[in-house]
């Protein structure tokens, strides 16, 4: 028996450095795996956000007889030409705000904020805007058409000047004021792209509008993005919302 003892080998260097790599592997997917399921409750929380602001904003219009908007600053649809509008970066693309608007010249006016209500942010990480023209992120042809409002004079800052800023408005009725399809998409935030003169958003991750709206002659080029966001559609006669993944219903 004690000859048999002497007689185990020991483990070669080559076997040692086989198990070392096999953990790593093991340990590196199940990080990954984390990852992943961080990022979708992330993004879930995103949708369940939006999809809860949307339905306030109706009910809200519905009990105070006006026109309330839910305000979606981002650099894609308010045409960013001056400095002063600069001065919305923090607030692109996560995160949102009721107000109160009225009618004016096609486009809306702000009417004062609305109580108990600020500036509502999204989870770490995410993005949200409205779909502005096509979305390219459709996979389906001929791909529907989308608007947004525009909401001028909102007063962000003390002191400061009134900007404009991307919104979705509903009537007192409870209808979408301009009784079109409108969808707000959520997703995780993507690699920044060059800018091409568009204002910098490195800092928040996410690519110019030719990127992710289509409206441009690149298209989209966040070739997963179909496949990795949620999408809020808000019916344009009844004013509620409908969330599914990736792709809206129905298109």
């Amino acid at each position: 028996m004690r000859n048999r003892r002497n007689k185990r080998r020991s483990y070669t260097m080559v076997e040692i450095l086989l198990v070392l790599a096999i953990s790593l592997i093991v340990v590196g997917l199940g990080n990954a795996a984390v990852s992943a399921m961080t990022g979708k409750r992330g993004l879930n929380g995103a949708a369940s956000i939006i999809s809860s602001q949307v339905n306030l904003a109706r009910s809200t219009a519905v009990s105070q007889n006006r026109y309330v908007a839910l305000l979606t600053p981002e650099p894609f649809a308010v045409n960013v030409t001056s400095s002063n509008e600069l001065d919305f970066k923090p607030f692109f693309c996560n995160q949102m705000r009721l107000c109160f608007v009225t009618p004016a010249s096609g486009n809306f006016e702000f009417a004062g904020w609305i109580e108990g209500h600020d500036w509502l942010q999204l989870p770490a990480r995410t993005c949200a805007h409205p779909i502005q023209n096509q979305d390219y992120a459709t996979l389906s042809s001929p791909r529907p058409i989308y608007s947004v409002d525009r909401i001028n004079a909102i007063p962000v800052f003390d002191g400061g000047s009134n900007l404009s800023s991307t919104g979705i408005v509903f009537a007192p009725t409870g209808r979408l004021a301009n009784y079109g399809d409108v969808m707000i998409q959520a997703y995780n935030a993507l690699p920044n792209a060059n800018n091409a003169g568009k204002p910098n958003m490195s800092d928040l991750g996410i690519k110019p509008a030719d990127d992710i709206q289509g409206t441009g002659t690149t298209k989209l080029t966040g070739t997963q993005l179909p496949y990795r966001r949620w999408c809020i559609s808000i019916n344009k006669f009844t004013g509620r919302t409908k969330v599914t993944y990736a792709q809206p219903e129905g298109k």
